[in-house]
């Protein structure tokens, strides 16, 4: 009886149930048992965080804009701190010596990672700073109250990603690929449902809005319920993206995110953001709204490239630089 991660047999399915659309329970709960800890450990992070905001909203409108545009010079540097980080874990298996060829691949490797995560974080940087000059200290602030109630669902990225990095990586660390291919249907498949649950999930997070936020401006409160609805939308959409860049990176394909997610960004976003930055009266929400309807162009480009395997290899073999 042949054995998978975790004891999963997979002689114990037939070809009908492998070629199936979803996995079986016991495959779901043992990505489970991988995503819950991390989800949950993201959650209190969240809640602190909100806890946070909580108390510096009380303070009023401009207190929550300072606190929240100082915070995105620390959400550059985390986001550079966690790419190096994961960069690095792709390669920890295969090795108890230093292999000069092998680093050569992991800077390689790394520097697409670290070039897509980077052109994200700045961008996001960017597009924030425009969305802020949309109003005064109560859009600021509404935007960012959003945000930070979002960050309570949106600790499913995190899971998804680690589970599916585990998942992937140790299948094809041990050469099964065709076990891998399967794994990649269930996981996104999986992925999907998680993300329709939590934008439920999003949607229940708009009753602590006035709660929490209860000492903002009418303004700046209506601004953070509407983001929590548009952001709550959008989970599916991010939870399938998150699991397709973790399958590319899993299997060593960094080029994935550097040529579609970054490019995208950088030759389509940013120019769409500051036209309608320059020529038209949106407002924030809406612009927000405009601009991650480019989400679900990546997904499709991610599926069409994720299709032609690239990701896909045996990770017992020494692959090339």
């Amino acid at each position: 009886m042949r054995k998978d991660w975790k004891g999963f047999d997979i002689n114990e399915f037939s070809k009908k149930t492998r070629d199936g659309l979803f996995g079986s329970g016991k495959f779901y709960k043992n990505a489970l048992s991988i995503a819950v800890p991390i989800m949950l450990q993201q959650l209190i992070q969240s809640m602190v965080s909100l806890v946070d905001n909580f108390m510096v909203s009380g303070l009023g409108d401009v207190a929550m804009s300072g606190v929240n545009v100082a915070g995105q010079i620390i959400f550059v540097f985390m986001v550079y701190v966690n790419t190096i980080c994961m960069a690095g874990g792709i390669f920890m298996t295969e090795f108890f010596r230093i292999d000069g060829k092998l680093f050569g691949t992991m800077l390689k490797k790394g520097a697409l990672m670290l070039f897509c995560e980077m052109v994200w974080v700045l961008s996001e940087t960017m597009t924030t700073a425009i969305y802020n000059g949309r109003g005064g200290a109560d859009v600021v602030s509404g935007m960012a109250s959003g945000f930070a109630i979002a960050n309570l669902f949106f600790v499913a990225f995190s899971g998804i990603y680690s589970a599916t990095g585990v998942i992937i990586g140790k299948t094809l660390g041990t050469g099964k690929l065709e076990e891998a291919r399967t794994q990649k249907k269930w996981i996104l498949s999986g992925a999907a449902v998680l993300g329709i649950i939590m934008t439920f999930v999003g949607f229940g997070t708009t009753l602590v809005v006035p709660v929490v936020f209860g000492r903002l401006s009418d303004s700046a409160v209506d601004i953070c319920r509407s983001m929590v609805v548009l952001l709550s939308f959008f989970m599916p959409v991010w939870v399938i993206m998150n699991a397709q860049q973790a399958i590319a990176r899993a299997g060593g394909d960094t080029a994935m995110g550097m040529y579609t997610d970054a490019f995208i960004t950088i030759l389509v976003m940013l120019p769409m953001l500051f036209v309608l930055a320059r020529y038209t009266n949106v407002g924030p929400v809406t612009m927000y709204f405009v601009i991650k309807l480019l989400d679900l162009v990546k997904v499709v480009i991610f599926h069409i490239w994720l299709r032609k395997e690239r990701w896909l290899k045996n990770l017992t073999v020494p692959q090339a630089a």
